[in-house]
């Protein structure tokens, strides 16, 4: 489960189609503190970054240094910024959505954003991401730690709603620390519902991939195997 991820890393999906698509017009949404418009913006990209909390856009921007455009901004309304070659959604941010409804939102608002022969990248967990999510870890880096409390968030049936409490430790100053918490809801969205949800949309999936720990990506996925299914899509109808 990617609720918690490094900061710095970018997803294997967007490290693979860097190496593939020639550097054009990029849209992060859910972009965070901006790890993946920061990286595809170094490599000759010209992005354009989202996320509802201003606290994250103000961090992307900081980190990309002027070299992204940057706004607050809920995907379920998007606004139009233009004609984007790739857009991204990753880390799970799909499942942070709760109602079906703000999915296909979410993803119009994507399509509309998207130029002819675009591609729009995003990821979402699996039951076999929950089930192992469901208890508590600590994840550290040099720089982070985080305490994971999942064990509260066991996913009962596919389709439906777990909650994990995330409290992520950075380095400020010496030993000092900085501390943020957050409580989070997903929901599950079992694969053969989102390619519904995609077509209401007016997308299509162009490939459905599966990802496994340590950014490791296979051509199929299996809902019962992969913590991580990974979509492609394209607008709807045949290009």
């Amino acid at each position: 489960m990617a609720t918690y991820c490094s900061e710095v890393t970018p997803s294997p999906l967007v490290t693979e189609l860097a190496a593939t698509l020639p550097p054009g017009r990029a849209l992060d949404l859910a972009s965070g503190a901006g790890r993946h418009a920061q990286w595809l913006a170094e490599r000759g990209w010209e992005v354009t970054a989202c996320d509802i909390s201003g606290e994250m856009a103000a961090r992307a921007g900081e980190k990309a240094a002027g070299r992204a455009d940057v706004h607050v901004a809920d995907m379920r309304a998007l606004p139009v910024y233009g004609e984007f070659d790739l857009i991204t959604c990753l880390d799970d941010a799909i499942n942070h959505l709760l109602d079906p409804e703000d999915v296909v939102d979410a993803l119009a608002g994507m399509r509309d954003n998207l130029a002819p022969g675009g591609l729009v990248a995003f990821d979402v967990n699996t039951p076999v991401a929950y089930r192992a999510a469901a208890c508590d870890a600590v994840i550290e880096d040099d720089d982070s730690l985080a305490v994971w409390r999942g064990s509260g968030g066991c996913l009962t049936a596919p389709g439906g709603e777990v909650e994990v409490v995330v409290e992520v430790f950075t380095r400020a100053d010496g030993d000092l620390w900085a501390r943020r918490r957050s409580r989070q809801r997903h929901r599950h969205y079992p694969l053969a519902e989102l390619c519904e949800l995609v077509e209401a949309a007016g997308l299509r999936v162009v490939a459905l991939r599966g990802q496994w720990p340590g950014a490791v990506l296979d051509a199929d996925v299996d809902e019962e195997r992969h913590p991580k299914a990974v979509f492609l899509l394209a607008k709807g109808g045949v290009t």
